[in-house]
């Protein structure tokens, strides 16, 4: 079955955006968070260790929003940073012991919008979009690389 990351990506269009800044509304407000820093600490639940660079090709956001986003998130004491032993102009960003309830309850409401638009839709048709997925981004990936 496809993940819940490839199905976002595969979404990932002005109506999935739209309604899952609905679905994470509350989280927001209870949490004060602007959406780049939900979508952030969504996706450190999939990449515990990452670098600005690699999120901002990831999830195809500004580099300013993203590092603006992530000085945020350290401040609040939600990411920490870790220097690379073998380069030190390499940071990586991983979430703080205090951010996995909060990392928790956005997958909750990832999770179940997501069940939500594939209502009615079988397992097998599930396995087709991500066969599908796998070999339309492997093409884009040639392409890109070229």
């Amino acid at each position: 079955m496809a993940t819940q990351a490839d199905m976002e990506v595969f979404l990932r269009g002005r109506q999935f955006k739209k309604a899952l800044e609905q679905a994470t509304a509350p989280i927001r407000a209870a949490s004060g968070l602007k959406q780049i820093e939900v979508d952030i600490l969504s996706y450190m639940a999939y990449r515990p260790s990452i670098t600005s660079s690699e999120l901002c090709r990831a999830l195809a956001l500004n580099k300013g929003h993203v590092s603006q986003a992530m000085a945020s998130l350290c401040k609040k004491g939600l990411l920490r940073m870790k220097p690379d032993i073998e380069d030190r102009r390499r940071i990586a960003f991983r979430a703080a012991k205090q951010a996995l309830p909060l990392i928790a309850s956005i997958q909750e409401a990832r999770e179940n919008l997501l069940k939500q638009v594939f209502r009615g839709v079988t397992e097998e048709e599930l396995a087709v979009i991500q066969s599908i997925k796998e070999k339309v981004f492997s093409n884009l990936d040639l392409l890109v690389s070229e």
